[in-house]
């Protein structure tokens, strides 16, 4: 073989393994993806959920025995200390917000034009007359950290699998729900969350 032949095919091996290396990671990634357990299909749902910055149109629905209601509502969460939510209907709601920075949060009240801060004392309380309390609000993200999560099995929507996740409180997590069942979409969407 002569020396431009023996070069021909050195190269076209280096090739071959540059290849192979650049693709094996990607390959590695796929398998740890598609094998996530519980805990860490919840924490990258919620990261993708937060991101650094975000934006929501979401609605709420408070059914009692005797009444019902629907709220409607547009947030802005910055990382994970920092959130806006401003409701926009019914209209006897629309302007109220609740700001939250950390550990603190802040509620505007249009109707008498002020800004209060929700003392620790009152953490425990309603907010905008639902199960969630101001507590909830200021720790969204302590699924993360406060729960065991089992993955129950998958369901399908619109072509694609759906983890559905049972999240247990720990015995020494400051939560008031006996579980959440969360449903996260293959692609880290959070079809469904439902407070138990």
């Amino acid at each position: 073989m002569d020396t431009a032949n023996q070069r021909a095919v050195m190269y076209q091996r280096v090739f071959s393994l540059l290849l192979l290396l650049m693709v094996n990671p990607f390959i590695a990634r796929s398998e740890v993806i598609t094998g996530e357990s519980a805990d860490q299909i919840i924490e990258d749902a919620i990261e993708y959920l937060r991101g650094t910055t975000s934006y929501a149109e979401a609605s709420m629905e408070i059914s009692r025995e005797d009444w019902s209601r629907e709220l409607s509502m547009l947030s802005w969460t910055e990382g994970r200390e920092h959130s806006l939510v401003r409701f926009t209907k019914p209209s006897k709601d629309a302007g109220n917000a609740s700001l939250t920075v950390e550990d603190s949060i802040w509620s505007f009240a249009p109707k008498i034009n002020r800004v209060i801060k929700i003392p620790p004392s009152m953490m425990s309380q309603s907010w905008m007359g639902s199960d969630f309390s101001y507590q909830d609000l200021s720790r969204a993200d302590n699924i993360i950290d406060e729960y065991t999560h089992k993955l129950l099995g998958t369901e399908s929507h619109e072509g694609r699998k759906v983890y559905v996740i049972e999240s247990i409180p720990k015995e020494e997590a400051p939560v008031v729900w006996g579980k959440e069942v969360v449903k996260v979409r293959e692609d880290y969407i959070i079809l469904e969350r439902g407070f138990y």
